[in-house]
């Protein structure tokens, strides 16, 4: 994954510790790095309305969409 790809969450991500992201949230990567990681902005849809959620992900938490 690069900066920029365009993902999705297959399943529901996070919960307790981090911030919950339902299945089919889509996502931008916003940090992508060897020894950092991969970070993810989400846009999450809640009865209130949409709100961001930034979250770094694991392997196999998210799938690529769109590349940049």
């Amino acid at each position: 994954m690069r900066t920029g790809d365009l993902v999705r969450a297959p399943g529901n991500i996070g919960g307790i510790i981090r911030e919950f992201v339902p299945a089919g949230s889509l996502g931008r990567v916003v940090a992508a790095g060897w020894l950092s990681g991969v970070r993810v902005r989400f846009i999450v849809r809640t009865w209130s309305g949409d709100r961001e959620v930034e979250i770094d992900v694991y392997p196999g938490e998210v799938e690529v969409v769109s590349g940049g």
